[in-house]
């Protein structure tokens, strides 16, 4: 099998000989996506003539980082909700404030998926993830669902989701725990992991949520893990094909 003219064979080797290059440079396969949107209704509570949007209309914002309120005249409730991603960690926190009326809905989703190898010994061996897991909820008059998830080489290795609420003038709920998963690999062939978390909710009253997951992972089985490329990346097979290059001209000298 080839992957952008290459074989995997080839682009492993590369990989391996080319491990201080792709160090240098930064290279990281994690690839991160982020999304929030925020739906909020607006009250119109000024003086007549009603303004063209109307005595209520609802707007919609998109983004990583939001807040949303309403034009001058208009009430409802003010949201600011943001998800983020660092250092292996999705992090994402909605709050509201409260309002007379109103109603406010928002849905914020996130996902890390990074591609490694294990280096510095043979056959098969072990990598241990550990998941640094929280959430909390707080609203007064509808439930928050939030879920996350860890996934590795495509299968959902744990998952935990919930339909989450308790009265903010009591104390608010609040998660955390720590999981520990063990999955065997093999050295020199790649392997992925992926996390997921998702919140979403709504209501007319005070509303505080939050959810965050972060991996962290290490070889039980002695060597290295090296972060590499994803092989759909346009440039791979430049760093396969140098990784190559350098081991031909590595082979020639030590012919001479």
């Amino acid at each position: 099998m080839a992957l952008h003219g290459c074989t995997i064979a080839e682009m492993l080797k590369a990989v391996l000989l080319s491990m201080v290059l792709i160090s240098a440079v930064g290279v990281r396969a994690a690839t991160v996506n982020l999304s929030g949107t925020v739906t909020q209704e607006c009250f119109y509570t000024g003086f007549p003539p009603v303004p063209p949007e109307g005595s209520v209309f609802t707007q919609t914002f998109t983004g990583t980082n939001i807040t949303a309120t309403c034009p001058a005249g208009y009430i409802a409730p003010a949201v600011s909700g943001s998800i983020s991603a660092a250092a292996d960690t999705l992090s994402t926190r909605v709050t509201m404030t409260n309002s007379a009326e109103g109603l406010v809905h928002d849905t914020f989703q996130g996902s890390i998926a990074d591609l490694f190898l294990a280096t510095g010994g043979s056959g098969s061996g072990k990598v241990e993830f550990t998941l640094d897991y929280n959430w909390s909820a707080c609203q007064d008059d509808f439930s928050t669902n939030e879920s996350a998830a860890f996934s590795f080489n495509g299968a959902i290795a744990w998952s935990d989701s919930g339909s989450r609420g308790h009265h903010c003038e009591d104390l608010p709920l609040d998660h955390h725990s720590t999981l520990v998963i063990d999955e065997p690999i093999t050295y020199g062939i790649p392997f992925t992991w992926e996390e997921d978390t998702s919140l979403n909710g709504g209501s007319e009253g005070v509303y505080g949520a939050s959810i965050s997951l972060g991996v962290s992972a290490a070889l039980l089985s002695g060597g290295q893990l090296v972060a590499i490329p994803e092989p759909a990346a346009p440039w791979t097979c430049a760093v396969a094909l140098l990784g190559i290059a350098m081991y031909g001209r590595r082979r020639q000298a030590q012919n001479v």
